[in-house]
């Protein structure tokens, strides 16, 4: 979505990371550095998580289940990570 004068969009690509044990997902957007916590219902202000968006745009975050229940690459990363950090 977005507040300025530009055509309202009602979807956006991005990379997901998926929480199987504590039922939460975090997003990385295009330009975006790393991930950040998607709270479902909760709006994510995209022009704080890249440079890439401009002010007033933003998406609210889905449910659990919408976006993690079948993507299996979302738990692999998340687990994965998880791996990496305990390794270190």
């Amino acid at each position: 979505h977005s507040t300025g004068p530009s055509e309202e969009y009602n979807g956006l690509c991005a990379n997901v990371k998926c929480d199987r044990v504590h039922h939460t997902y975090s997003v990385q957007v295009h330009g975006g550095s790393g991930y950040v916590a998607c709270t479902p219902g909760e709006r994510l202000e995209l022009a704080t998580t890249s440079a890439t968006f401009v002010e007033g745009s933003y998406i609210i975050c889905a449910s659990y289940v919408e976006v993690c229940q079948a993507n299996i690459k979302g738990v692999i990363d998340f687990e994965g990570d998880a791996a990496d950090t305990a390794a270190v």
